[in-house]
């Protein structure tokens, strides 16, 4: 039921459990095709630059809107680990613009089953519960003053509701 790139970089044996890095995209790649598959797109050429091996996916929910839901993103991840060798204690995700609502939703209500996040022009938008999964969580916000789009206020927010729940 998903649309989703995956690359695969790695000269481990077949079957070794890797990291993986989940890209949720803004809303302007809904409907876009993906690039081919022998074109290196710039998150992928970030990620090689050390020379370690993962996984790299990038999903769609094929909509105009394009990023997954809170929901879609679990959903998302328990399909990875299913499928693919991913070592479920090393699944990272990012989120842009849009992608970031996932994103932050998934740390604040399901951090156990990522191991780090990385939140990129977004916010939080909500109130984060008593029972919330922020706790000693990696979590790297970068927002630009100037974004015209989404206004820094709401990482702004994110930043002081991690920082004060111990992530």
């Amino acid at each position: 039921p998903y649309r989703y790139q995956v690359r695969k970089v790695s000269d481990k044996p077949e079957g070794t459990k890797l990291p993986a890095f989940i890209l949720c995209h803004g809303t302007g790649g809904g409907n876009k095709s993906f690039p081919p598959e022998d074109k290196e797109i710039q998150w992928q050429q970030a990620l090689s630059q050390n020379g370690d091996s993962y996984y790299f996916f990038a999903p769609k929910n094929g909509e105009k809107k394009g990023s997954l839901s809170v929901d879609g993103l679990e959903q998302f991840i328990a399909h990875v680990i299913a499928n693919y060798d991913v070592d479920p204690k090393q699944i990272t995700i990012a989120g842009y613009s849009a992608g970031s609502g996932s994103v932050t939703g998934i740390t604040v209500n399901k951090g156990h089953l990522i191991k780090s996040a990385i939140v990129i022009e977004g916010g939080f938008r909500g109130e984060v519960p008593a029972e919330h999964t922020l706790k000693d969580l990696p979590i790297w916000v970068f927002h630009n003053k100037d974004d015209q789009r989404v206004t820094i206020d709401r990482g702004e927010r994110y930043v002081k509701i991690a920082r004060e729940a111990g992530a």
